[in-house]
């Protein structure tokens, strides 16, 4: 399994903690993914180009990773980004 999306940045890590977390990553980028398809239907095209994808995938990560660690009203915030996504993909998406 390899990754759609690149989330060194977004996560602020270094090479070595980011080749560490990859396997982890990758099990939370997928779940991302199959939500979004479940949402969206066979009209989800799976490529880093996709940016509804690539927004849904990093609020996701983002949760996952630091979500323990947020104030209630920062993770309120991003919980809210993955609500309006998964809005988009059920209601809204073209592809």
């Amino acid at each position: 399994m390899a990754l759609t999306f690149n989330y060194k940045g977004l996560l602020q890590l270094d090479a070595a903690t980011y080749e560490a977390w990859t396997p982890t990553l990758e099990v939370w980028e997928q779940d991302a993914i199959t939500t979004a398809k479940r949402l969206a239907g066979n009209d989800l095209i799976i490529d880093p180009v996709n940016d509804e994808l690539r927004k849904y995938c990093n609020e996701v990560i983002l949760l996952n990773a630091y979500g323990e660690g947020m104030s209630a009203n920062i993770y309120k915030y991003h919980f809210q980004k993955i609500q309006e996504q998964e809005e988009v993909f059920r209601y809204g998406y073209g592809g």
